[in-house]
């Protein structure tokens, strides 16, 4: 899983600019397929075909947050505007790639301390005040307005068990589904494998990948806020400590006690999240699709959330893929 999570780590998968990914991730789940398609929207959906007439739905975002280009200024910087939820205090001084007519190298301008006014050191950060340089005094031969813009994919591990990217929010979540589809060797129902997109800017991949889809489970895996040193412990959980089995009125109470007895028949360590209202993921637009969709949703937890240095265990990815293996392996009577 780790070499499939830093193959994915590599493309482009911002929302609305996620062509390349679509590519890769169709390439990696054919052979564990009946049939793959990329969709009018951008998902990719593959079918392997079993014999019981059940349908289970494994569904994982493949988008990512990134920048798009606004304007190209008269010096050559660029102007941007952000897709997806982004903290503008973590852009200054990062690198990125400007995907124009070839790939650009760029950094995020800041000005230096010794510049900085008083108004300077208080002020709220803008986006609007930033710009990308590409070291080009004419980049309007490469880059046009529109253009998408992503974190530069420097991926590395951390210790022996952790690695840090852009985009693990959510190519670790299509890396365990990948995972599961390979090991689903002799699965008796019907498998939709889907990595959707869109989900940053409201799960909109999805809700079209659900007027063409009627299934009997569906579980989506997605990540959630890793324990970072003075966040809240109720809001947080601790990387190394397995997969975050979730519970709330968008999960089927059944599925969700079916999920923590597998766990821990087989030895799986796992965690419990509450969402008292809606998941903020995939799962909230599935479950009410059709007549309804029993719906469960297993998380990973991540360090630094939409940031270019976001952060999972191995380990925890694991747990997950082994728990949503057994799960769609088994009966699926609930």
């Amino acid at each position: 899983m780790k070499q499939l999570l830093k193959q994915l780590s590599v493309p482009c998968s911002i929302t609305g600019h996620n062509q390349k990914m679509a590519k890769l991730i169709r390439d990696l789940v054919l052979p564990f397929c009946d049939s793959v398609e990329i969709d009018d929207f951008g998902n990719v959906i593959g079918v392997k075909y079993g014999t019981t007439g059940k349908t289970v739905l494994l569904d994982a975002h493949m988008d990512e947050v990134g920048l798009q280009v606004k304007e190209i200024q008269e010096d050559g910087s660029l102007s941007f505007v952000t897709v997806g939820g982004i903290d503008p205090r973590i852009l200054p001084c990062s690198e990125v790639i400007v995907h124009g007519k070839k790939e650009l190298y760029g950094v995020i301008g800041a000005k230096p301390p010794h510049l900085l006014k008083d108004e300077d050191k208080k002020g709220e950060l803008r986006i609007a005040d930033m710009v990308i340089d590409v070291g080009m005094t004419h980049p309007d031969e490469m880059v046009r307005i529109g253009d998408a813009v992503s974190f530069y994919p420097v991926c590395r591990e951390l210790g022996k068990d952790r690695i840090s990217c852009k985009g693990l929010d959510n190519k670790c979540g299509v890396a365990i589904m990948l995972y599961v589809m390979q090991s689903l060797t002799n699965c008796p129902h019907t498998v939709v494998f889907s990595a959707t997109t869109a989900e940053e800017m409201g799960c909109l991949g999805v809700a079209a990948l659900m007027e063409r889809q009627d299934v009997d489970l569906a579980i989506v895996t997605d990540v959630t806020f890793g324990m970072t040193p003075g966040e809240d412990e109720g809001l947080c959980f601790p990387l190394g400590s397995g997969a975050a089995i979730c519970t709330g009125p968008c999960i089927h109470p059944n599925w969700f006690e079916k999920a923590c007895k597998t766990a821990e028949q087989h030895g799986i360590p796992y965690m419990i999240e509450v969402e008292g209202r809606t998941t903020g993921t995939n799962t909230d637009v599935i479950q009410l699709s059709n007549t309804g969709v029993p719906s469960l949703l297993i998380s990973v937890p991540l360090r630094y959330m939409h940031t270019m240095t976001e952060i999972v265990q191995f380990s925890d990815m694991e747990a997950a893929a082994r728990l949503i293996t057994l799960l769609v392996g088994g009966d699926l009577a609930c």
